[in-house]
């Protein structure tokens, strides 16, 4: 008990989560010097022996011989009667945390120390001293936990009467922690503290054990009992709670994040949907600004500039707006320029191609005509005088020969023209085809 209670004082051998080990050089000890654990071991040591010596020494005048060889082989005998308790007594005094963190001088002299702790272990002390007097062999106060508390160890000496048949053969000197009232009436004790402390504003706790005893007299079920839990029983089942509590967290956390990636994904679809409509507002102001600059005749219809009408105010002010546009959506302008451009060598070509059409078949019909012609003059060849009928063949063969030569040529300029129309996906050709 006693190596175990100092283990705990310096701080060795178990598990201290609930310390600030930076806060340890403040626990002191105000009762019992370093090595009071050494003497008390000694002490007990020496009243052992004297307790031996006594025993044999009383069996000795007694003349019971058999009992006293039957003692010298089993040795000394603990000074104190085995129980599940042991002979000495741990007890710990404190106060709740909201009471020593309520002092008001600490709070405006953080220097001068907390008053309340400092009367708190100087009423202590005292009352220690004042039940228990030399039996306190060891008490101090840990300051590294959430609440300053005091711990103290009763060493209960005793000078016990050997009787025998009414009369008193000798003494034993024996630890027997029932000598102190307030140690065999705990009840006693907690009232008498809160007693001895009443002066700076504490006061006892509830009487669990005097109401649970009122319900059992009147027949009533009582509460359950409240049992100290060890600490190290708690720290295992704090340590599971915590884990479920982490797990429970990173589980939530996890579900905010993926509503969070949700919540951004569709911002940002919202956002994307925004400036795709903000980009067709600019579009359709840019068209509209094209199209107006092209009615007023500041720009030509392919979308280049009209010097023409650079003067007239309609073409101002069009190509004012114009340029307004140009400065916000610059882009977009350029798209509507572009679009206009290609409509009008889209309305270019047709026009070639219609006159294109046009010329084709004004050919046609010529060279039908003029192989009518052809024929009607052969028929009136025959007829003619004999010089004249040569000169008509000659002509008339000339005609043949370069008829079909103005076909071909007409077909080829006709495969050039083709050849030059722009493809779909293709830029037109810029220069003549190296095959016609």
């Amino acid at each position: 008990m006693l190596a175990r209670y100092r283990a705990h004082t310096e701080r060795r051998g178990a598990d201290y989560d609930q310390v600030d080990r930076s806060k340890s050089k403040l626990n002191q000890r105000f009762i019992g010097d370093a090595d009071w654990m050494e003497k008390a071991l000694a002490e007990i040591e020496r009243m052992k022996a004297k307790n031996f010596a006594d025993e044999l020494e009383t069996l000795e005048k007694q003349n019971r011989q058999k009992v006293r060889m039957r003692r010298l082989a089993e040795g000394p005998r603990d000074p104190w009667r085995a129980t599940k308790h042991g002979p000495m007594r741990e007890l710990i005094l404190t106060a709740h945390h909201d009471y020593f963190a309520g002092d008001i001088d600490a709070f405006i002299d953080p220097e001068a120390g907390n008053s309340r702790e400092k009367e708190f272990v100087r009423l202590a002390k005292a009352w220690l001293l004042e039940h228990f007097g030399d039996d306190v062999i060891e008490a101090h106060f840990d300051r590294d936990e959430k609440t300053l508390h005091i711990h103290a160890i009763i060493m209960p000496r005793a000078t016990v009467e050997i009787t025998r048949e009414g009369k008193t053969y000798g003494t034993r000197q024996m630890l027997q922690p029932s000598i102190h009232p307030m140690i065999k009436n705990y009840e006693a004790a907690q009232d008498s503290v809160g007693e001895w402390f009443k002066p700076i504003g504490l006061k006892r706790g509830q009487r669990h054990k005097s109401k649970w005893r009122a319900a059992i007299k009147k027949k009533k079920k009582p509460k359950p009992k409240v049992f100290h839990k060890p600490t190290r029983i708690w720290r295992q089942e704090e340590d599971v709670r915590l884990a479920k509590e982490a797990a429970k967290q990173e589980r939530r956390a996890a579900k905010l994040a993926k509503k969070q990636r949700r919540m951004a994904k569709k911002e940002r679809r919202v956002d994307a949907r925004a400036a795709e409509n903000a980009a067709a507002v600019q579009d359709v102001e840019a068209i509209k600004a094209v199209n107006d600059a092209i009615v007023s005749g500041a720009l030509q219809p392919d979308g280049t500039p009209n010097p023409e009408c650079a003067e007239e105010p309609d073409a101002v002010a069009s190509l004012d707006r114009l340029a307004a546009v140009e400065d916000q959506a610059p882009s977009s302008v350029a798209t509507a320029k572009a679009a206009v451009q290609k409509t009008a060598e889209g309305m270019r070509a047709a026009v070639r191609e219609e006159e294109r059409s046009r010329m084709e078949q004004a050919f046609r019909s010529t060279f039908i005509a003029i192989r009518r012609v052809v024929a009607v003059v052969r028929t009136v060849e025959r007829i003619l005088p004999v010089g004249a009928r040569e000169k008509v063949t000659e002509a008339l063969e000339r005609i043949e020969v370069a008829l079909p030569k103005t076909q071909r040529t007409a077909a080829r300029e006709k495969v050039i023209l083709e050849r030059a129309k722009p493809r779909r996906g293709t830029s037109p050709k810029t220069g003549p085809d190296d095959r016609s």
